[in-house]
């Protein structure tokens, strides 16, 4: 899937999801949720995944 608001890697059974907009201090918006709820569920049916790491770009972690 393409995302616009994350960024998403796996290796070695980690997966990392970023949230990538820190214009909007990654502010969580309808869009932005369901990428998030996408790429956790995308993780979770990977067999190999045993962790998920969420960051975020930027100065700020979430504004919310």
């Amino acid at each position: 899937m393409r995302y616009e608001h994350i960024l998403v890697s796996a290796d070695a059974g980690l997966a990392t999801i970023t949230m990538n907009r820190p214009e909007r201090r990654n502010a969580l918006s309808e869009a932005h949720m369901r990428e998030l709820i996408a790429a956790l569920g995308a993780a979770g049916d990977q067999s190999d995944t045993r962790a998920v790491i969420l960051a975020a770009n930027g100065p700020v972690f979430s504004a919310g």
